[in-house]
């Protein structure tokens, strides 16, 4: 999809979907103010979104890029690990100390992958909340902390860049606002049975002139 407001709320619907049959868990980012010279009035606020049940790692510390546990890394959610060895989530919010993931492309975490110790027995790559720090003006450091993970039925066409996918259905209506967005989008995908369009507007189908125009001075030049 073209914009990040569509995939939010398609991903915020197929969760709602879920929620009538499947467990959701709930986790809270961790902030907290690391170093300060000066006091901050209210409290820091802000929330993941709610809940993760796919996901798709963003290229940030602590995630191996050698092992491709990056941006568009996909796959599914199959365990996780509480703190003090619980069989559960303790209260609505907690962080877990890990979250095990399948990832659909077998390369990926193929390092760190782990049996999990539960009765599947299956393979899964640990992911950990991973920590950031914003430093701010006079004197002051937040620091964050949550998991790399989002839903991922749907993505940006800016996001799966560098994926090459079996199937993809690919919105190129009215909301496509760059040249050879349609170009990125439908290059991901490996065959043309594998495409399926949505809403397709043919006016926002554009090409860039800056490459045509070089396209063109390559084949004078080679004349």
């Amino acid at each position: 999809m073209p914009l990040k407001e569509q995939v939010e709320e398609y991903n915020d619907s197929r969760l709602k979907d879920l929620s009538h049959s499947t467990k959701i868990y709930e986790f809270d980012a961790e902030h907290s103010i690391v170093e300060s010279t000066t006091l901050i009035p209210g409290v820091v606020s802000h929330e993941v979104p709610e809940s993760l049940i796919s996901s798709n790692n963003r290229d940030c510390a602590g995630l191996s890029r050698k092992e491709g546990l990056v941006n568009g890394a996909r796959g599914i959610i199959v365990g996780f690990s509480w703190p003090n060895g619980a069989d559960d989530q303790a209260k609505k919010g907690d962080l877990p100390q890990k979250v095990y993931v399948k990832f659909h492309d077998p390369r990926v975490g193929l390092v760190s992958r782990v049996t999990i110790d539960d009765s599947s027995e299956q393979e899964a790559v640990p992911i950990e909340p991973v920590m950031a720090k914003f430093y701010g003006k006079q004197g002051v450091t937040l620091q964050h902390t949550q998991l790399p993970l989002l839903p991922c039925w749907a993505a940006t066409i800016h996001e799966v860049l560098g994926l090459c996918l079996d199937a993809a259905v690919i919105d190129l209506g009215p909301k496509m606002f760059e040249d050879r967005m349609a170009y990125v989008a439908l290059s991901r995908v490996r065959t043309l049975q594998g495409v399926a369009l949505l809403g397709l507007v043919e006016k926002k189908i554009t090409s860039s002139t800056v490459a045509n125009d070089e396209m063109d001075r390559l084949r004078n030049h080679r004349l």
